[in-house]
């Protein structure tokens, strides 16, 4: 199960990280930074992360081998100082 996760984190990586996206064979969730995951224990996988001042989730039903069209959590003003 450990091993299962952790190949599902390293393929969430780079679901959203902008570096993978257009490589073939590789599909994003969307591009965005600091990517959370976690697994509940029906098996539903849910991808969060931050694009610019905004926070996104995707959700997988299918034990991450297809993800919902991100849903806007939250829009954070001035999410980052400069």
């Amino acid at each position: 199960m450990i091993r299962k996760l952790s190949g599902l984190i390293v393929i969430m990586l780079a679901l959203v990280s902008a570096s993978y996206a257009g490589l073939p064979g590789i599909n994003t969730i969307g591009q965005g930074k600091q990517p959370q995951v976690s697994v509940d224990s029906k098996g539903i996988v849910r991808v969060v992360y931050g694009s610019a001042d905004k926070i996104f989730c995707a959700t997988s039903l299918d034990h991450g081998q297809t993800f919902s069209k991100p849903a806007l959590i939250a829009q954070v003003a001035d999410m980052h100082w400069a």
